[in-house]
């Protein structure tokens, strides 16, 4: 009985290790995507400021960077009216 308790632990041991591991490697690949869509978004803003047409129009991010500018340009002349 003894053995048997011995080995679960193990294989616990294991599986958290595994789960543990996941958990740094999803970490990671977030960080790496935010990156990205920081890089497009980031792109898509200046493009919009030097008032070039959209570069990679099939790319979202880049995209809503492209729009925000604009977006931003709106609030600030809302807000110059109140």
């Amino acid at each position: 009985m003894h053995l048997f308790w011995v080995k679960n632990l193990k294989i616990i041991s294991q599986m958290l290790n595994q789960i543990q591991e996941l958990s740094q490697e999803i970490a990671s690949l977030k960080s790496q995507l935010d990156n990205l869509i920081l890089y497009w978004f980031e792109k898509g803003e200046k493009d919009c400021s030097l008032r070039l047409q959209p570069q990679y129009p099939d790319n979202q991010w880049y995209m809503s960077g492209y729009y925000d500018k604009e977006y931003q340009l709106e609030i600030n002349s809302s807000l110059n009216q109140v």
